[in-house]
């Protein structure tokens, strides 16, 4: 659970330093700004900026051992996404954002009073945000964790679709794609048709998932556990 008084004391001391951030990024100062940041994180949540872009989005999770730290967390990785990108530096700042998403998401996930609409609604947008920005197979990943937090399907399936044709090996994905919707298939109807991908249309979501690891795989042979996520579909 997020206990409002802690979160609302780490937010105001947040609010504080990134006052002072902004007004090194006004005057241009960006790398004096990233610096102030790092150490505000360590200050605030344990952990510094530099290592919050070294670790991933589930151990920093950990390491916070927090949901009100991951959250700040969350918002000083969005900070150093926007001086990264001021910077011109924009894989960077593709992967603090990415991670930013993950880390709201899973946010919004642990407390339920916490993903309300627009809260879910703003967070989703934050990731419909970074899906743009053309993701690695690392960053589809955790994008399409963080759309399954929040319980958008739809947008989940897009992200596992665009991991498909950037994957090094499209065999890889297959244990992922199998998990992500035998999950699925375990929900309430309703949740899924809010989630934008109602149970009639999960059967074509394995084909169509199966069919571009097909095209991926050119003539190689997709493994017979492929058809466990199928039977997920139609078993459901």
């Amino acid at each position: 659970m997020i206990r409002q008084d802690y979160l609302m004391r780490l937010l105001d001391q947040l609010a504080q330093a990134l006052a002072r951030v902004l007004s090194l990024r006004e005057n241009e100062a960006r790398g004096q700004a990233l610096d102030f940041l790092n150490r505000e994180s360590e200050r605030l949540i344990g952990i510094d900026g530099a290592m919050l872009e070294i670790l991933s989005p589930d151990a920093i999770q950990k390491a916070t051992a927090s949901v009100e730290k991951s959250f700040v967390a969350a918002r000083i990785l969005e900070e150093i996404s926007l001086i990264s990108e001021e910077e011109g530096d924009r894989h960077r700042a593709t992967a603090a954002a990415v991670k930013a998403f993950w880390l709201y998401a899973a946010a919004a996930q642990s407390d339920a009073s916490a993903a309300d609409n627009t809260f879910r609604e703003r967070i989703a947008g934050f990731g419909d945000a970074c899906a743009e920005r053309g993701l690695d197979a690392d960053d589809l990943r955790s994008l399409m964790a963080g759309y399954e937090m929040l319980g958008e399907f739809g947008r989940a399936e897009d992200a596992l679709f665009a991991l498909v044709e950037v994957a090094g090996n499209a065999d890889d994905v297959l244990p992922v794609g199998r998990g992500f919707y035998a999950r699925l298939a375990e929900h309430e109807d309703a949740e899924l048709e809010k989630g934008g991908l109602p149970r009639n249309e999960l059967q074509d979501g394995v084909d169509g998932f199966l069919a571009r690891v097909q095209s991926r795989m050119s003539r190689k042979e997709i493994p017979d556990e492929t058809g466990e996520a199928d039977g997920a579909a139609n078993s459901a």
